[in-house]
């Protein structure tokens, strides 16, 4: 996948990068030294946010964002998101956030900050935040939380029941613990179907964040916002080059290995 991902890399530039208007959605999970595919380094995660300062986007809050797609969007804005709830994101993202001014939704399965599930793709999992710490890290009002399921389950494997369950109860929970509305959800690995969307939009949620690729021009479906995933591998020039839109097009290894999936269970 790495290979393949330079390789679209390098025949963008080969061309003339996309101009695109809209909000530009980036999606983080950890932010850390030990190297796993879902974490960035610190210093690189500083680098890539002066990066995209530097190319005149705009940063916004997610609500923000959402407000302005309800229309077509005139100019180039920028949110950052992280998925899972990591400690880092406390310990480590937020202080740089800060620094520069950027702000970010932090998306969290309720039942990983109650410690009654886990990360259950890591052999060791990292720490999670404690609702304690989420609290704190909304405190300062740059980042906010926002829902991410109950239990981080790949909602195309389960029933109806059990997919209205995750989606529609993690917001509850998430609102009694912060004290304030819910209004935003993101798919765990990326992986939905027109259910799980339809389920998001039942739940009260104004919008459904997915992993496709891409830029949110406006006026389209709001439970499937495009996002733009940033990981380890990602050099500064890679990163550059994903802001810029030359990755934006879904490549076909990852519509078939994602349609697999969604269609396992």
């Amino acid at each position: 996948m790495r290979a393949y991902q330079k390789g679209r890399l390098v025949r963008g530039r080969l061309g003339r990068a996309p101009e695109w208007q809209g909000v530009r959605i980036l999606g983080y999970h950890r932010i850390c030294d030990t190297r796993d595919l879902l974490s960035v380094r610190p210093d690189a995660f500083r680098a890539q946010l002066e990066a995209a300062l530097e190319a005149g986007l705009e940063p916004i809050p997610l609500a923000r964002a959402l407000d302005l797609l309800d229309r077509p969007v005139e100019g180039r804005y920028l949110c950052v998101t992280f998925d899972d709830g990591y400690r880092d994101n406390l310990e480590v993202a937020e202080p740089i956030l800060r620094d520069l001014g950027v702000p970010a939704t932090v998306f969290v399965p309720s039942q990983v900050l109650y410690g009654n599930a886990r990360y259950w793709w890591y052999d060791a999992p990292p720490p999670a935040l404690t609702w304690d710490e989420a609290r704190q890290l909304a405190a300062g009002g740059l980042v906010d939380v926002q829902a991410h399921t109950r239990t981080h389950p790949r909602l195309p494997h389960l029933g109806d029941e059990e997919a209205r369950e995750e989606i529609a109860g993690c917001k509850p929970e998430i609102e009694a613990e912060m004290g304030y509305e819910v209004t935003s959800f993101a798919y765990p690995a990326g992986l939905y179907t027109e259910r799980d969307a339809r389920l998001v939009a039942e739940a009260g949620y104004r919008a459904g964040l997915t992993t496709d690729p891409g830029v949110n021009a406006g006026g389209g479906p709001m439970t499937t916002l495009a996002r733009t995933l940033v990981y380890w591998e990602d050099s500064l020039s890679d990163f550059r080059g994903k802001l810029a839109g030359l990755l934006d097009r879904p490549p076909r290894l990852r519509e078939w290995l994602y349609g697999r999936l969604r269609a396992a269970g």
